[in-house]
């Protein structure tokens, strides 16, 4: 993919989305009964959904740890380096208004990190201890089809991600994305949804840009009618020449409780299955429609 445009591939996603929008006059509350209610939570995949116009939608990942720990050789000396690296994520914020019944506005929030990363080696231990508020991601996302009805439904997503961060836990420049959560609806009361998405991510260095290709497959079965279960697999791909594996690849369990027809609470852990992505991630999360 040329990297140009690739560059701008976020800010153009979001700029033909603005332009499709109605008129402030149209963006009013819907008139038909709400829809079942479709949090973007629990898991990596976003809703096929839009939230009805006029209402709101606000999520939480209220507590998030992951761990990681990576092996490798000093550039100097030679000798093994073991890295641990340990981040809590508190009140991750997505909040979401209906524009029309079938656009949504949403704005993920800055929420607080604080992370620990130990080095060992022959020289020692290093240990580093930040704190930040992470950056600010406005979304715009349009119903393609099966909003209202049918077992098939399909959206498209663009994400971007604005430097608002403090500390280095962030990014530099203004990057961003475009996802398609597409969802089918099957006997059992069983859901899967699949959403690819191509990312445009600063480099490590802060100076310029590379592609990332996102996989996620989302199986989701209602247990009982106040407890759903959910398995997930994700796959990250990332084209940046970084002279090292960087696919990272999870797998993740968990289940969401009902609290009622607009609020659920979900809990649930990713598990990493290569080198690159992070050993164990619990998280604890709430979803609630107004």
């Amino acid at each position: 993919m040329n990297r140009n445009r690739l560059k701008n591939i976020s800010l153009l996603g979001m700029a033909l989305c603005l332009s499709y929008l109605p008129s402030p006059a149209h963006a009013q509350e819907s008139t038909h009964p709400l829809r079942d209610f479709s949090p973007n939570r629990p898991g990596a995949t976003l809703s096929s959904h839009t939230i009805d116009a006029g209402h709101f939608l606000i999520e939480s990942e209220l507590l998030g740890y992951t761990y990681h720990r990576s092996a490798g050789f000093s550039p100097t000396d030679g000798s093994v380096l073991t890295s641990i690296d340990k981040t809590f994520s508190f009140n991750n914020f997505l909040i979401t208004y209906g524009l029309t019944d079938q656009w949504e506005f949403a704005l993920g929030l800055p929420n607080f990190l604080s992370r620990s990363s130990v080095v060992d080696s022959l020289a020692g231990r290093n240990t580093q201890n930040q704190t930040s508020v992470s950056d600010l991601s406005p979304r715009l996302k349009v119903s393609v089809f099966g909003n209202e009805s049918g077992a098939w439904v399909g959206a498209l997503v663009t994400t971007l991600r604005l430097p608002t961060h403090t500390g280095n836990l962030g990014t530099s420049q203004v990057d961003g994305g475009v996802s398609f959560p597409l969802s089918v609806t099957l006997p059992d009361n069983l859901s899967l949804t699949l959403m690819p998405e191509i990312d445009e991510r600063t480099n490590d260095s802060g100076i310029g840009y590379h592609a990332e290709v996102v996989v996620d497959l989302f199986a989701l079965r209602s247990l009982t009618p106040l407890l759903d279960g959910y398995v997930q697999l994700t796959s990250l791909s990332s084209l940046a020449n970084t002279g090292a594996s960087s696919w990272q690849a999870t797998a993740g369990v968990g289940a969401a409780i009902h609290l009622g027809k607009n609020t659920q609470l979900d809990f649930g852990i990713n598990l990493g299955l290569t080198a690159a992505a992070d050993d164990f991630n619990p998280l604890v999360g709430i979803a609630t429609r107004y």
